[in-house]
């Protein structure tokens, strides 16, 4: 190994990385204000995964010139999957376009949803192996610039409602507004992502860590969760309501009961209060029911609405149309068939509402049970490193963001997916994890 290049390329792939974790949260944004100017949207939008792709070589060469790495990554079993899964994806979409099952464009943005965060997870695993920056700034790096996506949906409430036209938003690429079923006056903040659902779900990432994690000042950190719950409350996005529910009660949980000595009779409480907040929550949701504004926050349905249909019922069409569409094809039928890709094609794109449906119907019954497998693994170890904060604020989030994408394509979102697959590389790096993984694996 080069003792004198290896600081450099180092550094390069670090600041690099750094950039694009920076940058994420604004870079729906960006781009869609560089391209109302200039053209070439799509261009725009892969500018990080071309960057990721860039540094490839850079990566490899850092992995091979560790020996202990270098064995690591032949053998270890998730690295093994995800190369399965890698190879699939791109056979399987090789396959789908010369049966003109897709085109090439729908082709290209499939194998670009699908393998993106997986590749930003091996470099940020491997750059971990080198430089422990990632895991001592994770805070910082995740806080810092969600602070400015907070305050900037909260000022969408004030703003005109169209406000975002101005920076080249409108039907030809992201809405420039979000409501209930048409409801000007359930209007659903989306800040600088994509939409609104997306930024709840990032908001569900981040609010957690700002009241467990953020700060010992309590006033800061009083404020700051305050402002990301009124921002991820005005997304109404209900997935992302539940989903941080069962976060901070996971955290919390882990945070306060996990490795301590505590009586039979303080677990009967807590499961006991468990139970009464459910209670509670059922009790209000009948309660509440018939009360419009209840109706259209929680379960976007209202006498009012000016939509031909409800979402509900839209969601509901969409993901039996595609559950039925994957059953008559287990095999799949390539990349680009569905999904977000799917939009690039020259049929109707086929949108299930359910990311794991995507995967099937584009890499067949083995292409997703590899896909879970790798998701099942990751989380386990993550589990099992739960002392760490990082890896408990991932394990934690990783079991809502699974639930989340049974209702929606939460992996697709660049954003999410780039960022929660980063700091996962950075958790579970064999520099981190000492081999504990790995020998509690081959133990069981």
């Amino acid at each position: 190994m080069n003792k004198s290049l290896t600081p450099s390329l180092v550094k390069t792939v670090k600041l690099t990385i750094l950039i694009i974790l920076l940058v994420l949260p604004f870079h729906e944004f960006l781009t869609t204000w560089l391209a109302s100017n200039f053209g070439h949207i799509n261009l725009f939008r892969v500018w990080k995964e071309g960057i990721l792709a860039l540094l490839i070589p850079i990566v490899f060469y850092l992995a091979w010139s560790d020996k202990k790495l270098r064995k690591w990554l032949i053998r270890d079993r998730l690295i093994l999957l995800i190369k399965l899964f890698s190879i699939i994806v791109i056979v399987l979409g090789v396959i789908g376009y010369y049966q003109k099952h897709v085109n090439l464009s729908a082709l290209g943005a499939g194998l670009v949803i699908d393998l993106r965060f997986f590749l930003i997870f091996l470099i940020t695993l491997t750059l971990t192996r080198y430089t422990d920056f990632f895991k001592k700034y994770w805070k910082q790096i995740l806080i810092y610039p969600a602070l400015l996506v907070i305050l900037f949906g909260i000022a969408q409430l004030f703003l005109p409602i169209d406000f975002l036209r101005h920076f080249g938003y409108g039907p030809s690429t992201i809405p420039a507004f979000q409501t209930i079923d048409q409801q000007l006056r359930f209007h659903r903040i989306q800040s600088t992502l994509r939409g609104a659902n997306p930024l709840g779900v990032y908001l569900m990432l981040i609010t957690p860590t700002l009241i467990f994690f953020y700060t010992r000042n309590f006033l800061i950190r009083v404020i700051a969760s305050v402002l990301s719950l009124t921002a991820l409350f005005f997304t109404y996005s209900r997935s992302a309501y539940a989903g941080l529910i069962v976060t901070i009660g996971i955290i919390f949980y882990y945070l306060k009961f996990d490795n301590h000595k505590i009586s039979l009779e303080a677990k009967k409480a807590l499961y006991y209060l468990s139970a009464g907040i459910i209670l509670l929550i059922v009790a209000l949701s009948l309660m509440l029911r018939n009360n419009p504004t209840f109706d259209n926050v929680f379960f976007h349905t209202s006498k009012n609405s000016q939509a031909a249909t409800s979402s509900n019922s839209v969601r509901f069409s969409d993901l039996r149309t595609n559950s039925e569409n994957f059953i008559k094809h287990p095999l799949g039928q390539g990349v680009g068939i569905a999904g977000p890709a799917s939009t690039h094609n020259n049929h109707p794109a086929r949108i299930a509402e359910n990311f794991y449906i995507q995967i099937g119907q584009e890499t067949g019954v083995i292409g997703l049970v590899v896909f879970l497998a790798i998701n099942f693994i990751v989380g386990y170890r993550l589990f099992i490193l739960r002392a760490d904060s990082l890896s408990l604020l991932l394990f934690a989030s990783l079991i809502c963001i699974t639930l989340i994408n049974m209702v929606s394509h939460a992996w697709a979102d660049d954003t999410l997916s780039l960022i929660w697959w980063a700091f996962a590389g950075v958790a579970l790096s064999p520099k981190l994890v000492k081999n504990k993984v790995i020998q509690n694996e081959a133990t069981n």
